[in-house]
């Protein structure tokens, strides 16, 4: 069965407390960027969203049946379109709602849309991006859930109209630690060259774990601890992660009052990727 719907968020927001995954596709649409990840965090996520033993988690090759078979009707529709120009990938969301039938696999619903490559060799412009820190993090921070978009709208409609991201934060012992994006990861560099991300209660992105890859390659130190506000004054860049931007620097960091004694504005003018 096909639906025509506007968006992603449509998309994922049709369904109710179900794990999903979004994705990119790369080598023009025959392979998809850390599949093995996506479909590590469907299961998992479906699995905690639906802790029912009799309740049996999807498979990787009905995921990825679905997957082929929905690439292979976005290229049927575009054939159609004469004159038109497409681009190269594509992004691909998948959501497995729980299956009311106990003991049998669940359907696996996918959603493609046409989009450019998103490793961007462009990144001189990439360097301006603002990002404001807040209190807050996921009720189940484990599994990637649909219910999380409708969650998180609050936190968005509370945003300064110039950031583009929330950064969940929480306090421990007086110190006010980071988190994770709404939708992306979070990473501090230091200026002694660590690179620094939460390691409990966050989402595993993956992405996040294709920096983290990178970063053990070239001998890079990983603290794997929330960064904190408190030393500021050592961080040389602060990064966020997503299936759309992989590995964006952040210009400037927005610190209200309520994590400070009075609102910051941080500036970074260090691009790590250059």
């Amino acid at each position: 069965e096909t639906i025509d719907l506007p968006s992603a968020r449509a998309f994922v927001g049709s369904f109710e407390r179900t794990s999903f995954t979004t994705a990119v596709t790369f080598r023009e649409r025959k392979a998809l960027i850390n599949l093995r990840h996506h479909l590590e965090r469907l299961v998992v996520s479906y699995n905690a969203l639906h802790p029912d033993a009799s309740r049996t988690p999807p498979s990787a090759d009905s995921i990825c049946r679905g997957i082929v078979a929905a690439l292979e009707v976005l290229a049927e529709l575009e054939a159609h379109e004469k004159d038109a120009s497409h681009d190269p990938e594509a992004l691909v969301v998948v959501c497995v709602p729980a299956n009311t039938q106990s003991n049998s696999e669940p359907r696996v619903h996918v959603w493609v849309k046409g989009n450019p490559g998103v490793l961007d060799s462009n990144l001189k412009e990439r360097t301006k991006l603002t990002v404001e820190l807040c209190m807050g993090k996921r009720n189940l921070a484990h599994a990637k859930d649909t219910s999380w978009v409708r969650e998180r709208r609050e936190i968005e409609e509370k945003r300064d109209s110039s950031a583009v991201e929330s950064i969940l934060c929480t306090e421990h012992n007086g110190e006010i630690l980071l988190l994770e994006g709404t939708v992306h990861n979070a990473f501090v560099i230091h200026k002694d060259g660590r690179l620094q991300t939460a390691d409990k209660d966050i989402l595993f992105g993956h992405q996040r774990a294709l920096v983290l890859r990178a970063a053990q390659d070239l001998g890079v130190h990983v603290d794997l601890s929330c960064p904190r506000l408190s030393e500021r004054d050592s961080w040389q860049a602060v990064v966020i992660t997503n299936a759309f931007r992989v590995f964006e620097p952040v210009s400037h960091v927005l610190v209200p009052a309520q994590l400070s004694k009075q609102p910051l504005r941080m500036e970074f003018s260090t691009n790590p990727l250059l």
